[in-house]
Formats: structure tokens, C-alpha cells, sequence
């Protein structure tokens, strides 16, 4: 994500880590596509709903970024939470941007070593999909 790709151009890390996270930002990069590329071949989600959902994940990372270079997790869970598109109730909407918000902050958490609260906050975050993966009948 943007999050392992913006600290890896941090200035105050070993070379080693700054491979690792770049390493790791492609393949969470990777892995995210995939995950879209899933949902549009199911054909429950337009390609615009699909397109709007990955414009809010880059809001989300942007924030995080940002917040894991300041050591802070509020910025992300702060970050603006775009309109919903025509295929959601709002509060659906919300729901699952909230999971993308909970697993920034996790990311944020795991990169200052905070184990024990990123652990708790993925929990969150797949609960929350496999709630909204089988509403939507996406899950495989």
C-alpha cells in the first residue's frame, strides 16, 4: 500500500528495512488489485462502483501514509470518507470504508511495532469483509 511504499522512502531506517517495505508495498499493492480484479469478474459490482471503491482506498492510504510518518494513527482514521456510489446505502458505505480506515491504522500500528493492537484491529477489519463479502455475495 501506500503506507509500506511512503516509509520506505523514509531517511531514518536501515537500507534492509527500506527494501523490505518497498518489497512489502508492491506486494500489498498486488494483493489489493487482485482483490478488485475478483469482485468485477463476479459482475455483482459496476465497473464505476469497483473504480469508486479503489479512488476511497487511495484516500485511506493517503492518510495513512501521512499518519505513520508522523507516529500518529488519528490521521488515518480521520481520513475523508468519499460519497457513496449509486449501488450503496450510505450506511453500507460507511461500514466498509470504516474497514479500509481499520485496516490503515493496523498497517500504521504494525510498522511502530504496536503488535497487540494491530492484531486486534485486523480481526476488525476481516470480520467486517466477510460481513460485507457475503452481503454482497462475494465471498468465495
Amino acid at each position: 500500500t501506500a503506507v509500506n511504499s511512503k516509509l520506505a522512502s523514509a531517511s531514518d531506517q536501515s537500507e534492509d528495512l527500506r527494501q523490505r517495505r518497498r518489497r512489502q508495498g508492491e506486494e500489498d499493492e498486488r494483493r489489493a488489485e487482485e482483490h478488485l480484479q475478483k469482485i468485477l469478474k463476479t459482475e455483482v459490482l459496476q465497473e464505476v462502483t469497483v473504480n469508486h471503491f479503489r479512488d476511497q482506498i487511495k484516500v485511506v492510504a493517503k492518510a495513512c501514509a501521512s499518519a505513520a510518518l508522523e507516529g500518529k494513527w488519528l490521521g488515518a482514521a480521520k481520513a475523508q470518507v468519499l460519497d457513496a456510489p449509486d449501488e450503496f446505502e450510505s450506511r453500507t458505505w460507511f461500514e466498509l470504508v470504516k474497514a479500509i480506515k481499520s485496516a490503515g491504522v493496523a498497517v500504521i500500528l504494525l510498522s511502530h511495532d504496536e503488535l497487540q493492537k494491530a492484531e486486534a484491529l485486523r480481526r476488525d477489519f476481516e470480520d467486517a469483509w466477510i460481513m460485507f463479502s457475503e452481503k454482497a455475495n462475494l465471498a468465495e
